[in-house]
């Protein structure tokens, strides 16, 4: 893809991000929680997770 802006016009992978980001984004919460609170630590496998290929 020569542009950034191309993939927000394929909508087969707008869907799969849609459907996959909010998932693995629990499953952080889930592992980075401790007494039912989210440590700082979520937020930079959050960013790990957003650079993922699809």
């Amino acid at each position: 893809m020569s542009d950034i802006r191309e993939l927000f016009n394929d909508q087969k992978l707008v869907e799969k991000i849609k459907f996959k980001l909010p998932k693995l984004f629990q499953i952080t919460e889930i592992d980075m929680s401790r007494k039912g609170k989210v440590g700082m630590e979520a937020g930079t496998l959050r960013e790990r997770i957003s650079l993922l290929p699809c």
